[in-house]
């Protein structure tokens, strides 16, 4: 148990919290197993790193037995001296998580009783070693302190982040300074503690950079939802500040911070897989070719579970450590000792050199109120902009509540697309404090979090100026501002064209309308209905490439397959035309921990995709599906464009810090640079003609940001409602 629990510990302290939670449940298992006693300090440990992954219900119930035990042995004990001051000291820990999560604002008694054994047990000359060598150092008696009012806490973070600093332990440090700036922020001392997050930053980011290297895709994602949290809190208290003391010199500076963190962390797992591949590809080793072969089997089998819904808990379970663990073998084998700490991050400086007279970069922020209660939860939205001619950033907070925009501001917003009626309100709710400091601007490289994800700025329509956002600049959707350059032409030499599917054998068209997101129960019950107006318009697009002698393959009906896929993709162009769907899995477990799921629950129906069952229902055929999963193993760094003309393939599970995972996610992850995706299903005829003004303004200028705006005030001129033109959205990967 010893050993166990520093292991948990460990990965707690270094944020290796998936890890330290899958190591707890495994102890936990076996130990249950041998019908043993649990000593307490397995219990706090258990709590710990379930507080660390959110399990509210799990921790609660594990500090209030570590409570308890120590009240009975006191109590057993017959104590009364101020060694039971001692012990009491490890108590506590429930009323601590309690505030936490809801603050500490309701009096209690945990509130007088803590100071109090803290203060005797540090002027009793009895436990003065005790004190000295176990009480002054732990951190979470220093915790324990702040949170229930002991007002000499301070003198105690100063201590210990001295003494670490002075042994240059920095690592240890990085903990003590994170608390230590909540506290100072909590308590209204908004100067002071944006002083020691400015110092935490460096910490982390070295340590991050560090640790990176022998995470699996799933961990990183996680840790870096941690870490942000952490930045969430810096933000609230930088935007306190300012309304206190307005934008000063340290206002500046520490916005700076903030947006080299912010840099930094978003698009953090996509980089890091990135430099995996990269090293991957460098690397000739026998051992290391059966791992990667291992690797993309596994997957593979994990995938074909999730499409024939076989997902039994504990044989996925299983099956995913293995995954896992195989992933971060590859890692640890392939990379390269001297770079691994490199990255591809940069700061607000580099960024704001990459814009061109007449840019804006604009990063999106879904902020956390959590700067007052830990485990605050309210949601604002805000945007990080930066301009060339301004040598700081700007933060502009949006005023609605984060609730109302992702619900029923949201519904407003896609209702009003759908059923066609002028919207005159989500400019207002989304758009007008950003476009405010837009003038001038002529193209905006923006970077979406959260409910902005699944909404389309092109189609905001501000009433004052009668004018929809399209009129007013280019929009180039990025992962992260971190990954903005210059958009050059493109150059295509050749190009495959897949779609309009027969989805069964001898199959004829059908009333089912299909729609999504939807469910696995679409699949079941109905059968696909086939696209015959995708035909027409791979057609056209067919002659407007051969024209351009682009050597193009056309794959139509029974032979657009996921096989041709698989066989062809090497092409500059990958066009494909078929239906998109995301089904959506309801999950209490962070979207960090459903990463398999997601990919495996997004993707593109091919030729063959559903056979007749009995009784009226259809079965899946994994090889008529194309998941994200897979698609995301497919090489396509040669491919210059991805074009999805199917409904709903820019929706998947939102990653804080990552974005969409869904088929948007996978292309990226496969190396293309530009994806246009829908957010809704669009008109048959509207999509045909959208698609032929596009490839015409690309073949043309070889720029797929413009010839997406061309293609847009060209289709307007016969269909001026954002429904028709408004779907397609343009993300460019670097």
């Amino acid at each position: 148990f010893d050993f166990y629990e520093s292991v948990i510990e460990f990965y707690r302290i270094t944020g290796a919290y998936h890890q330290g939670y899958r190591t707890w449940e495994t102890v936990n298992q076996v130990f249950e197993a041998t019908s043993g006693n649990f000593p307490a300090s397995f219990w706090l440990t258990g709590a710990r790193i379930h507080e660390a992954i959110g399990a509210w219900e799990q921790a609660d119930s594990l500090y209030h037995l570590t409570d308890i035990y120590w009240q009975q042995f006191i109590e057993e004990g017959n104590r009364n001296d101020d060694r039971a001051a001692l012990l009491h000291l490890r108590q506590f820990n429930q009323e601590v998580f309690r505030v936490k999560r809801e603050g500490n604002s309701e009096p209690s008694e945990s509130r007088s009783l803590f100071p109090k054994y803290l203060t005797e047990v540090s002027e009793s000359h009895n436990l003065r070693l005790e004190y000295v060598f176990d009480i002054l150092p732990d951190r979470e008696i220093a915790n324990k302190a702040a949170f229930l009012g002991a007002d000499y806490y301070k003198n105690i973070f100063i201590h210990n982040i001295e003494i670490l600093r002075e042994e240059d332990r920095f690592w240890l440090q990085s903990p003590w300074l994170r608390d230590f700036a909540f506290h100072l922020g909590r308590e209204g001392q908004h100067e002071q503690a944006l002083q020691v997050y400015k110092v935490l930053y460096d910490l982390d980011h070295f340590m991050t950079r560090a640790f990176r290297a022998g995470f699996s895709e799933e961990s990183q994602i996680f840790y870096i939802q941690k870490q942000m949290e952490t930045l969430y809190r810096m933000i609230n208290v930088l935007i306190a500040y300012r309304n206190v003391e307005g934008e000063t010199e340290l206002y500046h500076e520490a916005l700076k911070v903030v947006m080299n963190k912010l840099s930094f962390y978003q698009g953090f797992a996509l980089r890091s897989h990135y430099l995996f591949l990269g090293n991957l590809s460098s690397k000739e080793d026998e051992h290391i070719d059966r791992l990667k072969t291992l690797w993309f089997t596994l997957r593979e089998h994990l995938n074909e579970l999730y499409v024939k819904n076989e997902t039994h808990p504990d044989e996925i379970r299983v099956l995913k450590d293995y995954i896992e663990e195989t992933e971060k073998e590859l890692i640890r084998e392939t990379r390269d000792t001297t770079n691994f700490l490199q990255d591809f991050s940069t700061d607000f400086e580099n960024i704001r050199a990459a814009l061109q007279p007449g840019e804006a970069a604009v990063e999106m922020v879904r902020l956390v109120e959590n700067h007052q209660i830990y485990y605050g939860d309210k949601v604002r939205y805000a945007a990080l902009i930066i301009l060339q001619d301004r040598d700081h950033p700007e933060l502009v907070l949006l005023p609605e509540p984060g609730q109302k925009l992702e619900e029923e501001f949201y519904r407003f917003y896609k209702n009003s697309i759908l059923y066609r009626q002028k919207d005159t309100e989500s400019y207002q709710r989304y758009w007008k404090p950003i476009d405010a400091l837009m003038e001038g601007i002529h193209t905006v490289f923006w970077a979406p979090q959260g409910i902005y994800h699944l909404i389309n700025p092109y189609t905001f329509f501000d009433p004052d100026r009668d004018v929809y956002m399209v009129d007013q600049y280019r929009i180039i959707s990025v992962p992260t501002t971190a990954f903005i350059s210059g958009e050059v032409p493109l150059e295509f030499s050749s190009a495959l064209l897949l779609g309009n599917p027969v989805f069964q054998l001898d199959q004829a068209v059908d009333s089912f309308d299909f729609e999504g997101p939807t469910s696995r129960a679409a699949f079941l019950n109905s059968p696909v209905p086939l696209l015959p107006g995708t035909g027409g318009e791979l057609a056209a697009i067919l002659g407007l490439l051969q024209s351009s002698n682009i050597d193009t393959r056309l794959f139509v009906e029974t032979q657009a397959t996921k096989k041709e896929i698989f066989e062809h993709y090497q092409s500059n162009i990958l066009h494909i035309a078929t239906h998109g769907f995301w089904i959506h899995r309801s999950s209490e477990a962070s979207s960090a921990l459903n990463i398999y799921e997601a990919l495996s629950s997004s993707g593109l129906l091919m030729a063959n995709a559903q056979e007749k069952g009995e009784a009226g229902h259809y079965n899946i055929r994994p090889e008529g599906v194309l998941t994200a999963s897979e698609i995301q193993d497919l090489f396509l760094f040669n491919t210059g464009l991805v074009v999805l003309s199917a409904c709903d393939t820019g929706l998947g599970e939102v990653v804080p810090g990552e974005g969409i995972y869904g088929l948007k996610r996978a292309f990226q992850k496969a190396g293309v640079s530009n994806i246009l995706t829908s957010l809704w299903k669009v008109d048959d005829q509207a999509t045909r003609d959208f698609m032929i003004f596009f490839y015409e303004s690309l073949l043309s200028k070889g720029l797929v940001s413009e010839a997406l705006t061309d293609a847009i005030r060209q289709l307007r001129e016969t269909h001026e409602d954002p429904y028709f033109w408004g779907a397609f959205m343009h993300t460019k990967t670097f």
